[in-house]
């Protein structure tokens, strides 16, 4: 019990940044005297920390609580179709560290092999609180030996990732790994980290990545499904303009912009490619605002979403325009029997997936309050 109301006040601290001992009583339904037992030892071991008096009330002066941000450090890596990355987070959400790579294509082989490099050198530089890192959390694709030709990939070079299972792969770090769907972690991170699912209640939300993908949010909560697999947007069926259904991810990829320039000049990893290259983007966000408005009619017939977050890996300003895009077909297609969803700003951008992952692993590792004995 005791272990449970130190998880139980550690994500209320979390949530709201500050509340003082008679907050945390009125929340938890805890007493007093058992708030202030509990916030001895989540002091003592370094997980919170007190603030300043709070005077000019009646009574004793009220002391705030808030989560310490060395308490714990959570990491997340994102496995991605062109590049992986890695973050550290601190206790209350803060990036301490970062590392990326970019790469043609995901190989099965040297993907895990510079994320242990890349975790042995941020746990090097993060020093004495190395020894506070618990748990890695990754985000990735799954089935990423799928559509290998779609992105760009020889065949067969993604194959390996059919048997790949992290945590034994990576068993050698020492840390609990969870996995997350990479769009399901763009979700999570959101929810977690940012901005624009606050007060959420059902929520769709969209990343546009070199792939497509969608997240889920009902009652305020991240729906995964039985597989992890929730909201594959991307496999979505859509009209690819002259008639024919086709997935989602053929229309609103980033990778075909990837294609369309692959003649030559800057790549969209430059910035400069988004206001250089306007004769590709403008098409493709015609292209993408179209068939995504497909799909977020037909998500929304299922799911009753009042809302639609939109992010991806993307400048702000295409954001703006694409989500502009998706607003004006909405418009115009038949949506009767339905009530249409408001659009709103993703505030995460390139960063949700490994922030998504960090916020899983910090969901289900929680640092150890002293009552696990």
């Amino acid at each position: 019990m005791r272990r449970h109301n130190s998880g139980l006040v550690l994500d209320l601290l979390r949530r709201h940044r500050a509340l003082s001992g008679a907050e945390i009583a009125r929340l938890t339904g805890l007493s007093a005297q058992a708030v202030s037992v509990l916030m001895r030892g989540l002091e003592a071991r370094q997980l919170v920390r007190r603030g300043e008096p709070l005077r000019g009330r009646v009574g004793q002066p009220s002391v705030p609580f808030s989560l310490d941000p060395e308490g714990a450090i959570y990491l997340g890596a994102k496995i991605g179709r062109r590049g992986a990355e890695l973050v550290a987070l601190d206790f209350v959400g803060a990036r301490r560290l970062h590392r990326e790579v970019a790469y043609r294509w995901p190989d099965p082989a040297a993907v895990p092999d510079w994320l242990r490099l890349a975790v042995a050198g941020m746990r090097a530089d993060l020093g004495p609180l190395s020894a506070r890192v618990q748990a890695l959390g990754i985000a990735m694709p799954f089935r990423l030996w799928e559509w290998q030709d779609k992105a760009g990939a020889p065949p067969g070079a993604l194959e390996g990732w059919r048997g790949f299972v992290a945590p034994l792969a990576l068993a050698g770090l020492a840390l609990p790994v969870e996995v997350i769907n990479d769009a399901t972690a763009a979700c999570a991170g959101e929810l977690a980290f940012g901005t624009g699912l606050e007060g959420a209640g059902d929520v769709l939300h969209l990343f546009v990545g070199t792939f497509i993908g969608g997240g889920l949010v009902q009652g305020g909560v991240l729906v995964e499904g039985p597989t992890g697999n929730a909201a594959a947007l991307g496999s979505v069926l859509v009209s690819d303009g002259r008639g024919r259904p086709v997935q989602l991810i053929e229309q609103a990829s980033l990778i075909l912009l990837d294609r369309a320039a692959a003649g030559g000049g800057p790549t969209r990893a430059d910035p400069a490619f988004w206001t250089a290259r306007d004769d590709l983007v403008q098409p493709w966000l015609d292209r993408a605002g179209r068939a995504i408005a497909q799909a977020v009619i037909s998500t929304v017939a299922l799911t009753d979403c009042r809302a639609v977050i939109v992010d991806g890996a993307f400048p702000r300003h295409v954001q703006d325009l694409l989500i502009d895009k998706i607003g004006r077909y909405l418009d115009t297609y038949d949506h009767a029997g339905i009530d249409l969803p408001h659009l709103f700003r993703g505030s995460l951008g390139p960063a949700a997936r490994a922030l998504g992952a960090a916020a899983r692993a910090m969901a289900l590792h929680p640092p150890l309050t002293g009552d696990e004995t």
